[in-house]
């Protein structure tokens, strides 16, 4: 993610150094109009679980997401909070639990990635998801079921763009994926088709 740590983090000075160093990051990003930084909760923290309970968890997030909203008030910026699969991230896997922590700490330059190879494993209904978070997503991250391009898994993403043109949605979608087949370009380009439905 370009910083060290991160803000769910066990020890509190790896927690410190990533609100820092994301909060310098933002700074960086006003001075060339950036929009924001994608951060997730944390990852590969599992051996840590039983240390906190789902509540302090929730705290530790809250404190550093309050302390990052205020960074990005002032540099004009927004952070991009993406929830990931349990494999990778216990601390926050679905949108409705990102929602719940913009919500209950008023949080202004905070917003939702919806990340669709995240969403398949966690969300019982992606559709769902999508209309009950809305008005808090800022970032779209486009992978197929198995994470590579859209439209060589079993994702209907004709259906979900639909859903999103539908919320109004206006934010970025971007490729998060790797790319299946023998021709990269080619592949992409195929995707790129099958998302405009052509």
């Amino acid at each position: 993610g370009g910083y060290q740590g991160h803000i769910g983090d066990y020890d509190e000075s790896q927690r410190q150094r990533a609100i820092q160093e994301i909060g310098a990051i933002l700074a960086a990003l006003q001075e060339v109009g950036g929009r924001g930084l994608v951060v997730p909760a944390g990852w590969g923290l599992h051996q840590y679980a039983t240390t906190r309970t789902a509540e302090e968890d929730f705290a530790v997030l809250s404190d550093s997401l309050r302390q990052l909203d205020a960074v990005a008030q002032t540099t004009e910026t927004y952070i991009y909070l993406e929830p990931l699969n349990k494999k990778e991230d216990h601390l926050l896997n679905t949108l409705n639990q990102a929602r719940r922590l913009i919500i209950e700490n008023d949080l202004k330059r905070v917003k939702i990635i919806g990340d669709f190879y995240h969403m398949n494993l966690e969300e019982e209904d992606i559709d769902q998801a999508l209309r009950d978070n809305a008005e808090y997503l800022g970032h779209i991250h486009l992978a197929d079921h198995h994470r590579y391009q859209p439209g060589s898994g079993n994702l209907n993403f004709p259906h979900f763009l639909e859903v999103l043109e539908e919320l109004g949605y206006t934010g970025d979608l971007a490729f998060e994926c790797s790319i299946e087949g023998e021709d990269p370009d080619q592949a992409i380009r195929e995707s790129l088709a099958y998302l405009r439905g052509q």
